[in-house]
């Protein structure tokens, strides 16, 4: 390993960085010829399901860096921060980033919840409950 990387915390970022790149595109390959709130809900969909397929690289990623220390690891997230934005800045002028914010904090939220298993024991399934925070989400950020 370390022929090619100086120390553990470059494998880590080098890992994390392709992990975000890899989301950024897939959600991309989705969204092709789709706007609108239709977009928000591929968007919010597929990132909730990659997040949920790769458990470990999600906890690495969303929760094993300080990503205002780590300026190259930054950059690959907002690449996938900015996909969103584009996608709320045809229904809002202003205010995007909160948007954006509100819009994250309902996908990772739930995601972060159901790999603790906070879920397990609920009355409504994990899924129903993200789809109708979902909507409401998109609800809020396009009225």
């Amino acid at each position: 390993m370390y022929p090619y990387f100086a120390d553990k915390e470059e494998l880590k970022i080098t890992v994390i960085n392709d992990f975000l790149d890899s989301l950024t595109e897939q959600i991309k390959e989705e969204l092709q010829g789709i706007s609108g709130k239709e977009a928000l809900r591929i968007y919010g969909r597929k990132l909730h399901e990659l997040l949920l397929v790769q458990p470990q690289l999600t906890r690495l990623a969303f929760g094993g860096i300080d990503y205002s220390q780590k300026e190259e690891a930054r950059n690959h997230f907002k690449d996938l921060v900015e996909l969103l934005e584009s996608l709320i800045e045809p229904f809002t002028k202003n205010d995007v980033i909160n948007r954006a914010r509100l819009y994250r904090a309902v996908i990772f939220g739930y995601a972060q919840n159901e790999l603790w298993g906070l879920f397990k024991l609920a009355l409504v399934p994990a899924q129903t409950s993200f789809e109708f925070t979902l909507e409401e989400a998109i609800a809020t950020i396009t009225a």
